[in-house]
């Protein structure tokens, strides 16, 4: 091959092309790279660039309400792109060859209708699609959006239809052929590059659109750019859960969002934002659960609930309240006899308490003696639950840490650790080590395993050489002053560390995961409960 169009780039201009494209691509690269890790390692400082890939987030973004949210953006800029050229295209054609005065003035009037903002439609729009029930559908964001677009459409296609010569359409019309035919066999190829720009623009508008999604949906038709703002809330509930770090997290899945709670107002970075959502805020109509603690300082799960609740289309707050052990009784009467009290969520130390003020409670909190949900059935009665094994076993198998032939250390006795034995027992562990300082709770829950679970082996030593997964079920963490539940320099380098404690990474998950050993956070646990929770609280299970 002769001429220039046989040249190859020389050497250095090869290595200068590819220093370059690297330098382009290279925050690319590593919000890509970022995306296969855990949120311990994207913390991590210095980055490390060599780890053990996972899926768990694009996991938790398929299973969360992203995916949904995604397909209604697919839907919704798709269908308003297309009927925004169907009708667009073949008006461009005719203002294209429309002559005599005013044909200049008709153009710029239709593309002033696209310099408006986007604000001064809202209430109109608004009103109109609450009278005919268009609101928080996906063909009520296709129809906004193909009314801003159309212009746009009219506007770019009407040069390229100028380009095409004349000439082309009347040989074509001597010929015989139709008007139609002339459009659609001989012009519409020749523009299809402009079309093709249009289309891509159009279908960008609608894809990008915040505002208007916004104000016209709510959960049915949300989009991924409102999902999208609320990552940081529900993204596997959990990045950043460390306030010390000023990070702050996601959950309950798969987003999102700046992760503040509802009614307090918390910003992504733990400090005070000076708004709060207004879609965010309780009203009139609103119910809620209210979580039972003492002392409450410590208590972040609204940040976790109340996100969720909204997710699921209900209009649900959670609200903590430092109770105490002797006011118990008299708060869970007096708050149930509301009718905006849709139930409670009990921690330390109200656990055993509860079931004892329950009028009926479920086969868990039966077995185990303590209840950590309360439903408030129509007649005002109080149904308890314990969730509190169900959410830690859905998170180890999640997490891929459970394993019943292996041997599983439980650090506690109290009302976590008895439903977390519970649950591992009856989900086919054969061996549990448990450990507490007092014997009493641990003579207890044995007894109560050995006799249901009879073919279950039960140690109480503090040999942890074949320890499979160690479960921290006590409080120690909740301070930083707190002593470890154990030395994780004791455990094998291949067994798993459960640490219950969601309020704070505690310096027992940061000792275990110095040692390489795999942590799981309380967060997993509270992201696996909220399903099975609000599923009770709806009176569904």
């Amino acid at each position: 091959m002769s001429g220039s169009s046989g040249r190859r780039a020389s050497p250095a201009r090869q290595v200068a092309i590819g220093v370059v494209l690297f330098v382009l691509l290279l925050p690319f690269l590593w919000l890509l790279q970022m995306s296969f890790k855990s949120n311990d390692l994207i913390l991590q400082f210095p980055p490390p660039l060599i780890f053990a890939p996972t899926l768990e987030n694009y996991r938790s973004l398929l299973h969360g309400a992203f995916a949904s949210s995604f397909v209604n953006s697919l839907l919704s800029a798709s269908f308003s792109t297309a009927l925004a050229l169907l009708l667009g295209v073949p008006a461009a054609y005719a203002l294209s060859r429309r002559a005599g005065r005013g044909k200049h003035s008709l153009s710029f009037g239709i593309l002033v209708t696209r310099m408006a903002p986007p604000i001064a439609f809202t209430i109109p729009f608004f009103l109109f699609y609450r009278w005919i029930g268009l609101l928080d559908t996906v063909a009520g964001l296709v129809l906004v959006y193909t009314s801003f677009n159309l212009p746009l459409v009219i506007w770019m296609m009407q040069p390229f239809f100028e380009t095409v010569p004349r000439s082309l359409e009347e040989a074509a019309l001597v010929d015989g052929a139709r008007t139609r035919t002339v459009f659609i066999q001989i012009v519409l190829p020749i523009v299809a590059p402009g079309i093709a720009v249009t289309a891509i623009l159009c279908f960008l508008y609608a894809w990008n659109d915040f505002f208007f999604a916004l104000i016209l949906t709510r959960t049915n038709a949300r989009t991924a750019p409102r999902c999208g703002r609320q990552l940081h809330e529900l993204r596997r509930l959990g990045m950043g859960q460390d306030r010390r770090r000023g990070v702050a997290g996601d959950g309950a899945g798969p987003g999102v969002f700046s992760r503040g709670a509802a009614l307090s107002g918390q910003r992504a970075d733990c400090r005070c934002r000076q708004g709060i959502d207004w879609m965010q805020l309780p009203t009139g109509a609103s119910r809620f659960v209210f979580i039972f603690a003492h002392p409450a300082g410590h208590v972040g799960a609204p940040r976790y609930y109340s996100p969720y609740f909204r997710e699921r289309g209900l209009d649900w707050h959670m609200v903590p309240l430092d109770v105490a052990p002797e006011q118990l009784a008299d708060m869970l009467r007096t708050l149930a006899k509301s009718s905006s009290v849709v139930g409670f969520n009990l921690t330390m130390p109200h656990k055993p308490a509860a079931f004892t003020l329950c009028d009926a409670v479920g086969p868990a909190a039966q077995f185990e003696g303590v209840v950590n949900t309360i439903r408030i059935e129509p007649n005002r009665q109080l149904v308890g639950e314990s969730f509190d094994g169900g959410g830690f076993l859905n998170a180890a198998r999640s997490e891929g840490v459970f394993d019943p032939d292996r041997r599983i250390v439980v650090i506690g006795a109290g009302g976590a650790g008895r439903a977390i034995c519970h649950a591992l027992a009856a989900a086919g562990a054969k061996r549990i080590g448990i450990l507490n300082e007092a014997p009493g709770p641990v003579e207890a829950l044995t007894l109560r395993l050995r006799n249901s679970f009879p073919s279950l082996e039960i140690s109480f030593d503090e040999s942890f050489d074949d320890a499979g997964l160690l479960v921290n079920a006590t409080s120690l963490g909740l301070h930083a002053t707190d002593a470890l539940p154990m030395n994780p320099a004791k455990l094998p380098g291949d067994c798993a560390v459960f640490d219950i404690i969601a309020a704070r990474r505690t310096e027992f998950m940061e000792a275990a995961a110095a040692r390489g050993l795999r942590v799981i956070g309380g967060v997993e646990m509270i992201r696996h409960q909220l399903p099975l929770q609000t599923a009770f609280w709806r009176g569904e299970t």
